[in-house]
């Protein structure tokens, strides 16, 4: 899908340095790419926007929630969100979650959206799946087993 954000601020070569630098990740070119597209837009709410559903669990019930993109992460805000990473580790440790479900110390903020921060895992055994660090009431939720399959679910709503 082709995304229409307003006001990107493109990510070059100097903001991948710092942001490797500060997570000590070796950025994806396909993370790059994206970067490259669509860093620091934000969705247009009088027009665009883009929607998703992922399923979350209480108990034994399972529940379809929705959510969308209010923009992709800029230089900026990826450090200003790699500050609250620990965050993260909280959650893994509240929500009782193993490493074979996820790795927090190998995720990456790249999207926000209403319900949180959508992460991409740059290493680890769940390299490339897409994961939501949810605002605190379900966790964290795999969402994607990449980037492009994130891509694929979003639904664009006039």
């Amino acid at each position: 899908m082709n995304l229409e954000f307003k006001n990107i601020e493109s990510i070059n070569t100097e903001s991948i340095s710092r942001i490797e630098n500060l997570t000590e990740f070796k950025i994806p070119d396909h993370l790059i790419n994206f970067w490259k597209k669509y860093a620091g837009g934000k969705s247009d709410w009088n027009s665009k926007q883009y929607l998703f559903q992922y399923q979350v669990s209480i108990g034994k019930k399972k529940f379809t929630q929705n959510s969308t993109i209010i923009g992709v992460l800029s230089e900026t805000e990826i450090i200003e969100q790699w500050n609250y990473i620990e965050t993260l580790q909280e959650l893994k440790e509240g929500f009782e979650l193993t490493d074979s479900y996820v790795e927090t110390d190998k995720l990456l903020p790249f999207i926000d959206v209403t319900d949180g921060t959508i992460y991409i895992a740059v290493l680890g055994k769940h390299n490339g799946k897409i994961f939501l660090g949810d605002n605190g009431d379900f966790g964290i939720i795999e969402i994607a087993n990449s980037l492009n399959d994130f891509l694929n679910i979003l639904e664009l709503k006039q």
